[in-house]
């Protein structure tokens, strides 16, 4: 049961997201595109490009991290972001398939 109402396994996959502890990211990417890349594969198709792009435009300031927005995320060969940066975007990702649920794993 979720809010009192019974609930299939794909429908409850449909309302939870989990932000696994590593942080995994293409470190070519920028913040704001891997935010954009996850709504864009995760977000319903009725969901409009503006609505999409508003969305991720508030995740991002909400995580703080519409300052960073246009900066390289890195990897091990590519100077990018801290540490706290990183578990934030990963949060981010998660956060823009809307789940209505989010666990994060420790």
């Amino acid at each position: 049961m979720v809010n009192g109402q019974p609930q299939s396994l794909r429908t409850f996959r449909r309302l939870l997201g989990f932000v696994q502890q590593d942080d995994v990211h293409v470190g070519s990417q920028t913040v704001r595109e891997a935010v954009e890349f996850s709504a864009q594969l995760r977000l319903p198709a009725s969901v409009t490009d503006e609505q999409r792009a508003r969305f991720v435009t508030q995740i991002l300031v909400d995580l703080e991290l519409d300052g960073i927005a246009s900066r390289l995320i890195g990897d091990a060969t590519l100077d990018g972001l801290s540490p706290g940066e990183l578990k934030r975007l990963t949060i981010a990702v998660e956060m823009a398939a809307n789940p209505s649920i989010l666990f994060l794993g420790q």
